[in-house]
């Protein structure tokens, strides 16, 4: 009777000793990450991770969103947290090695879009107690109401405007490279000793506007190759700022070019894609 008893003993002390030893669990783990990502811990978001893991995220455009490895997810966790990131992950389902939630989340960047939060439905796939694969599936609700607050900064922003600078040789362009269809505004800085312009090339099908920039010679008076004048700004005495000349523009891809006036000389400045 003492021998059965102490093999009874024995066996609840390995059990117990087995169980102790046991790491969290896959449904732990996940939630572990809401304490990790208040306290800014990009250490200890890290260790739950696979040195190969893969993050999915879609939703967002340009979508998906695609990372590979760890370095790669705590390079993209570090923005995150810097951007004073906050989840909150509700548990919905566990199989095994795999667990689905919702995960309500916002930054500061989001917030100021006006956002309370956007949710994604998540999945994760542990192996040897890792995160193995992670994928984020923005609710449509969470898309609509993004888009919806993009717009919105949009229209309060108003036009786009494009600032180009021109010193004689050089055609820099400060300002977004998309922008809708419709009114873009241009602003001419002319820093060369000759009246400019702003012209806009509209490429043929099927190019690029990398491979047009990469095949104008500087200071060519021949039309641009690939792509017909579509527009231009009014001439811009030497020294002289145009502020704002607005053009409206129709779907296609562009190139900006500067130009002297008198000769008609161009100088290559960027892209400019014009969507629907």
């Amino acid at each position: 009777m003492k021998k059965s008893m102490l093999i009874l003993v024995l066996s609840c002390c390995v059990l117990f000793a087995a169980a102790c030893q046991r790491g969290p669990s896959p449904e732990e783990i996940v939630l572990s990450q809401v304490d990790l990502v208040a306290k800014g811990n990009l250490e200890g978001l890290g260790a739950i991770l696979s040195e190969d893991v893969a993050y999915t995220m879609s939703g967002f455009s340009p979508e998906p969103m695609q990372l590979v490895g760890r370095q790669a997810i705590r390079e993209w966790q570090a923005e995150q947290i810097a951007d004073n990131m906050k989840i909150e992950i509700t548990v919905n389902e566990v199989d095994g090695n795999t667990v689905k939630a919702k995960t309500d989340f916002i930054t500061d960047g989001l917030a100021a879009l006006g956002l309370e939060q956007l949710t994604c439905d998540e999945v994760y796939v542990f192996e040897d107690g890792l995160l193995k694969d992670w994928t984020c599936s923005l609710t449509e609700e969470s898309i609509n109401a993004f888009m919806a607050a993009v717009q919105a900064m949009e229209e309060a922003a108003g036009p786009p405007k494009l600032m180009v600078t021109f010193d004689g040789e050089q055609c820099l362009v400060d300002g977004p490279d998309t922008a809708p269809a419709g009114i873009v505004f241009f602003g001419l800085d002319n820093q060369s000793g000759e009246t400019a312009r702003i012209g806009l090339g509209k490429l043929d099908a099927g190019l690029t506007a990398e491979e047009v920039i990469a095949s104008y010679k500087p200071g060519s008076t021949d039309p641009t190759s690939g792509a017909t004048i579509y527009n231009g700004t009014k001439g811009v005495m030497a020294g002289k700022t145009l502020d704002e000349y607005g053009i409206d523009m129709e779907p296609g891809v562009y190139t900006v070019v500067c130009a002297f006036v008198s000769s008609g000389a161009g100088y290559m400045g960027a892209g400019l894609t014009i969507s629907e």
